[in-house]
């Protein structure tokens, strides 16, 4: 990401490139969602489900406030190479998201846009029951699609795909 992103304050924090260590830091106060979501996915617990997060290729930030890692969040490659064009963008978060949402949905505004600029395509899946993050993606773009993907993950469970495009 550009450096006008690097250690960014807000009002509800300081956004900073990630390190593998602030995954330790989160992953004792991951939101239920987020925890189901790596747990659903990708079969691994919230350490091991962050670590895997921050240590694909790609770009991948913290948010900290009160002197603690809050939420990480990134945009990988597709490991298809076919789909060169398109990126994954991920989010995790303490419950701390719903204390700052609308400060952060103002900054995320203009780092979505920053992913675009890198990928005109950005796609992922979501846990259906994950609703902040799906609220989320349709304010960073209310024309996304949304498409059901009934059995998805290693526990096959209901996620959501966005697609976003510009």
């Amino acid at each position: 990401m550009g450096d006008e992103y690097f250690c960014k304050s807000y009002k509800g924090g300081l956004i900073r490139p990630a390190i593998l260590s602030d995954a330790e830091d989160l992953a004792p106060r991951l939101r239920r969602a987020d925890r189901m979501e790596l747990k659903l996915g990708l079969g691994l617990e919230p350490l091991r489900g962050l670590r895997a997060c921050l240590s694909t290729e790609g770009d991948h930030y913290a948010v900290e406030a009160n002197g603690q890692v809050e939420m990480l969040f990134g945009l990988a490659p597709f490991q298809d190479k076919k789909v060169s064009h398109c990126g994954l963008p991920w989010m995790t978060s303490s419950n701390y998201l719903h204390s700052v949402s609308r400060e952060f949905l103002r900054v995320s505004r203009s780092i979505w846009s920053h992913f675009h600029q890198i990928y005109p395509v950005l796609s992922n899946c979501i846990w259906v029951k994950n609703k902040a993050h799906i609220r989320w993606i349709q304010h960073l773009d209310p024309d996304v699609v949304l498409i059901p993907v009934p059995k998805y993950g290693v526990r096959k469970a209901p996620f959501t795909q966005f697609v976003s495009r510009r």
